[in-house]
């Protein structure tokens, strides 16, 4: 008899309806689950999508300057001759020499001077030194020429 109402009693326990509290922190919890999946999914993509640009990037400065890069062939445990036959063999990396349009021919290449003014110096017409005066009404920077 006491068996039996032991069994009725548990069972009466292990089928008891969800307390209302336990429902609603249930649901939230599956909400934020839910949120973080589609935070992680969005990541993902966009961490593929910023690799293939980079690596879109990357082959289009190399077709664009020439360079080819040997990245990740670094064997610490390679023999020292095929080490020494392989791209590089050097040890340097090949580099090209850049020289400027005109600069084999006199010519001036690049900014101008700062001011805007253009260079004079003592063979070229307005030469002479340039001197800075202040200007008395608004204090700001003049130049003069001064001849010598």
């Amino acid at each position: 008899m006491l068996q039996d109402r032991l069994k009725e009693l548990q069972d009466l326990y292990d089928n008891r309806p969800s307390r209302e509290e336990d429902v609603e922190r249930i649901a939230q919890l599956e909400e934020e689950v839910r949120e973080k999946q589609a935070t992680v999914k969005r990541l993902l993509e966009e961490m593929h999508f910023y690799k293939l640009e980079l690596h879109n990037r990357e082959q289009n400065y190399n077709k664009v300057f020439g360079a080819q890069p040997t990245v990740g062939i670094l064997n610490p445990v390679a023999s020292k001759k095929q080490a020494s036959t392989g791209p590089g063999a050097n040890g340097a990396p090949k580099m090209h020499l850049v020289q400027q349009p005109g600069a084999g021919m006199g010519m001036q290449m690049g900014l101008p001077p700062l001011g805007g003014l253009p260079p004079s110096g003592p063979g070229q017409p307005g030469g002479g030194s340039r001197k800075l005066q202040k200007r008395p009404s608004s204090g700001s920077i003049k130049r003069t020429s001064v001849a010598e």
